[in-house]
């Protein structure tokens, strides 16, 4: 024979569904917490940041291009004769595509992370609607499952004994359960005394 279980209180599983409910609803919460998270961390990787680091290596470009004619310009000068120190423009000019080139390298960075955080989200959420399936609805599938036991407990509860039978056969009965088909133990009143 399958699994069986030795069921002494009725009571205990409709504690246990009462339970089993409060659980989904915690799980839910905690689904649909996690989905607006990881939706809005998508958004800043997917919206946000690409435009900001966009603006700032326009800017940084902005301040190659300056550096780079003031740094012509001193050269011009010291072209026509002129004794003009040309260090602090060739310093400037260093620091702006240095800036740049790090700007560049968020700019690529964030693509990456953009990819890598969409496919761990597609992931989390394949799994999490698996973990959603079982505990959603009204009542979640589950709960109708523990509403069967109960309810096929109680029906095998108040079943008579006919008279004549030997009370030994009753202390061995089994109850299947609708939907898994598994065995259960069902101790009656008449078997605790």
């Amino acid at each position: 024979m399958g699994q069986s279980a030795r069921v002494t209180s009725v009571e205990a599983l409709q504690d246990f569904r009462h339970a089993v409910i409060s659980f989904c609803e915690s799980v839910q919460a905690g689904l649909c917490a996690n989905q607006m998270e990881s939706r809005r961390v998508l958004d800043w990787l997917v919206f946000e940041r690409p435009a900001f680091w966009k603006r700032k290596i326009e800017e940084l470009q902005e301040e190659v291009s300056q550096a780079q004619t003031e740094l012509h310009r001193i050269k011009m000068m010291k072209a026509q004769g002129y004794n003009v120190d040309d260090i602090q423009p060739k310093r400037m000019l260093e620091k702006a595509k240095q800036e740049l080139a790090e700007a560049q390298e968020k700019q690529e960075q964030v693509s990456r992370w953009t990819r890598i955080a969409q496919r761990a989200v597609e992931e989390y959420e394949a799994r999490a609607r698996r973990l959603a399936d079982l505990v959603e609805g009204d009542p979640p599938p589950v709960v109708i499952f523990l509403d069967r036991a109960v309810d096929s407990l109680d029906a095998y509860l108040r079943v008579e004994i006919p008279a004549g039978s030997v009370r030994e056969s009753v202390s061995s009965s089994v109850v299947a359960v609708p939907s898994t088909g598994a065995a259960t133990d069902v101790a009656t009143d008449s078997e605790k005394k």
